[in-house]
């Protein structure tokens, strides 16, 4: 009797949305790799050390956008998506219309 087949691991996994919230380059670029973009929503928040500054970078350490934003295995779009998009897609939130200006 042949079992049934199952879902891959990994296509199962294409069903979860991971945050961003990752405080290394090397585990940001881990997290791109093996996840790939379509399900990365954008977070940064570490209690405790988030307003510290890091003295290899000058920045807090809570502030990824910039791994995120010179990773040269993603392309505009899809840091978009990372930065925003993602998000909006996972929890409806539609684009704010545009202000009209006053004349």
């Amino acid at each position: 009797m042949r079992k049934p087949v199952g879902e891959r691991f990994s296509d199962g996994l294409k069903k979860l949305y991971f945050d961003t919230v990752l405080y290394t380059e090397s585990a940001l670029k881990l997290l791109v790799e093996v996840m790939g973009p379509d399900n990365l929503v954008f977070g940064a928040e570490c209690p405790g050390v988030g307003s510290a500054v890091n003295p290899d970078t000058g920045n807090t350490f809570d502030n990824i956008v910039p791994f995120i934003e010179k990773m040269s295995t993603l392309n505009d779009k899809q840091r978009r998506d990372i930065l925003e998009n993602n998000a909006r897609r996972l929890y409806k939130i539609p684009l704010a219309a545009p202000a009209l200006a006053k004349a």
